[in-house]
C-alpha cells in the first residue's frame, strides 16, 4: 500500500490540474446571490463570508498539497471577473429597490390590480 501511495506522490503528473474557471464561477454565484437577495435575507451575507473564507482556505491547502502546479495566466481573468463583480451592486440595488418598496413585505397589505 505505501508503494502505491508513494508512486502516485511522486509522480506529478498524476495529480489533478487547477480549475481556476470553475473557482472563479463559484465565487462570483455566491456573491451575486448574497447581494441579490441579501437585503430580503439578511442571513446571506455572513453565510457568504464564511464560504468565501471556507473556500479561500481549502483552496490554499489544495493548492500546496493536491494539485499540480497552477497554470501561469495573465490577469485578463481576474479583470473580467472583477468587473462582472462591479455589476452586483446594482442587482442589489434594484432588487432592494423593488422589495423595501413592496408594501406587502411590512405591512402585510394586498393592493388589487
Amino acid at each position: 500500500y505505501q508503494n502505491a501511495h508513494y508512486s502516485v506522490v511522486s509522480q506529478p503528473s498524476l495529480w489533478p490540474e487547477v480549475t481556476l474557471h470553475i473557482r472563479y464561477a463559484n465565487v462570483l454565484n455566491q456573491v451575486f446571490v448574497a447581494f441579490t437577495y441579501g437585503l430580503a435575507i439578511p442571513m446571506l451575507f455572513p453565510i457568504c463570508m464564511v464560504g468565501l473564507i471556507n473556500m479561500y482556505l481549502t483552496e490554499r491547502y489544495q493548492i500546496v498539497y493536491f494539485y499540480k502546479e497552477p497554470p501561469m495566466i495573465d490577469n485578463k481573468l481576474n479583470d473580467r471577473a472583477l468587473r462582472i463583480l462591479m455589476a452586483a451592486p446594482i442587482c442589489m440595488l434594484c432588487s432592494g429597490y423593488w422589495l423595501l418598496g413592496n408594501r406587502q413585505m411590512f405591512y402585510n397589505e394586498i393592493i388589487p390590480i
